[in-house]
């Protein structure tokens, strides 16, 4: 019996590979964001089980009910398109705004505090009395817009506080 030794392998062979892989790698990012624009357009032509509301330029995260407890960026509702419009608004001092927020097409409520003071607080309160809140935690939070969790809701019957961190003082308003 002869043994046979198999040929090693050409250096040509490791190019080959490459560009296979290469194009493997294209290909299915290529599928993928198909996929994502097929899932997309389908959501947005079939809608759903009656509890979307109207379509005006952004699909929503959630609606109502579901969110609760939500950021409204992430969830599409606090997004140019979504509807979304502050109803109420009141400055503190020479820079500090907290503003009541709403979008329809979420038919979510929440609060934002815009230059706000580390250590100040902002909630919201519905008429059930829930509520959420959010505090400026460092210099970054208090130059920027910081927002409360939503609650399911338009703004009739929401109330916006904000607690002051230098002294307690709570300033509330509604709509």
């Amino acid at each position: 019996m002869s043994r046979c030794a198999t040929p090693p392998a050409t250096p040509a062979s490791v190019p080959t590979l490459r560009r296979f892989l290469r194009r493997r790698k294209v290909a299915l990012a290529g599928a993928g964001a198909l996929a994502t624009a097929a899932v997309v357009a389908g959501a947005l032509l079939l809608g759903g089980a009656g509890e979307e509301p109207e379509d005006i330029g952004v699909w929503p995260g959630c609606v109502g009910e579901r969110c609760r407890g939500k950021q409204a960026q992430s969830q599409g509702c606090g997004l140019k398109g979504s509807g979304m419009r502050t109803v109420a608004e009141r400055e503190y001092g020479r820079q500090t705004v907290v503003e009541l927020r709403y979008s329809p097409t979420c038919r979510a409520s929440w609060v934002r505090i815009r230059f706000g003071a580390t250590g100040d607080r902002i909630e919201i309160a519905g008429p059930d009395k829930e509520s959420q809140s959010a505090e400026v935690a460092d210099k970054y939070d208090a130059q920027n817009y910081l927002p409360t969790p939503m609650l399911a809701g338009g703004p009739e019957g929401m109330t916006a506080c904000l607690v002051r961190a230098d002294g307690g003082e709570r300033h509330c308003f509604g709509r």
